[in-house]
């Protein structure tokens, strides 16, 4: 059974209006670092070089994102999903632990919109690993029911609510998939804020430093340091904190998967 998304132009046209603005935004975060590290090993590279060097790995994380998370068809076969026709990739009936469609698996519902008249079909093999197609609803139904008979360990909750549990073992319930992804999302933005702060301090701690109170410039430039080394006791005091608390949001997230789900994990 092969399913056809009919949004094809609408998504081509989105991506050559968005690609090149994620690339850009993602090749000025990178941009940071590159100067940072430029700054320790003093040395001062180019404004092409810099663009090159932030601007290569933009583009390439950009395509890999798309690469994974864009495709128009979607084909069931005998032991997996394939998705994609150009490059598919395939999932394995088994691995699939959740089945959407509906509003709950359309991304836009959250706030307040809805992206189009299609039906969107969510298939997750966990938090934070869902594969999403846009689909004609009554598609979007046949395929979450067939898909559903194929996958021994998914639930399923299809447009107008109703769920369905998993042939074999212990289903996962839509609340308790929600609350592990959101236990998730948290952890990682704890990490992600250490990492950035760690890194921070390394390169203050790391780049040369001229200080010269001969100048005003010199004097500005000693006082704006001093400024820095005190915003950046703020952030290795809190370090630690933040790394507790990614960790403790890493073993929520574990209990709620394994069915120990209590509102106070949120």
């Amino acid at each position: 059974m092969r399913f056809k998304s009919p949004g094809v132009a609408g998504d081509v046209l989105l991506l050559v209006v968005l690609i090149p603005i994620a690339a850009a935004a993602v090749a000025f975060l990178l941009a940071f670092p590159i100067i940072g590290i430029a700054d320790i090993l003093e040395c001062e590279p180019s404004d092409r070089t810099i663009a090159w060097l932030a601007g290569a790995p933009a583009v390439a994380a950009i395509a890999l994102v798309v690469r994974r998370k864009l495709f128009w068809t979607l084909t069931l076969d005998d032991n997996a999903v394939v998705l994609g026709r150009w490059l598919p990739r395939r999932i394995p009936y088994r691995r699939i632990r959740f089945l959407a469609t509906g509003r709950l698996a359309d991304p836009m519902f959250v706030v307040g919109a809805r992206s189009s008249d299609l039906q969107p079909l969510a298939v997750s093999t966990g938090p934070l690993r869902t594969q999403r197609i846009f689909l004609t609803e009554h598609d979007a139904d046949r395929c979450l029911r067939a898909m559903h008979q194929r996958a021994p360990n998914a639930s399923a909750i299809d447009a107008n609510g109703v769920t369905y549990g998993p042939r074999q073992g212990q289903g996962i319930h839509y609340a308790e998939f929600r609350a592990a992804e959101t236990l998730l999302i948290r952890a990682l933005s704890a990490f992600t804020i250490v990492a950035v702060g760690i890194g921070g301090v390394l390169v203050f701690a790391l780049a040369p430093r001229h200080d010269s109170f001969g100048t005003l410039k010199g004097v500005d430039d000693a006082v704006q340091r001093w400024r820095a080394q005190y915003t950046l006791g703020g952030i290795v005091g809190a370090v630690p904190a933040l790394g507790a608390y990614g960790v403790a949001m890493l073993r929520r997230a574990r209990r709620v998967l394994r069915g120990e789900y209590e509102e106070r994990n949120l």
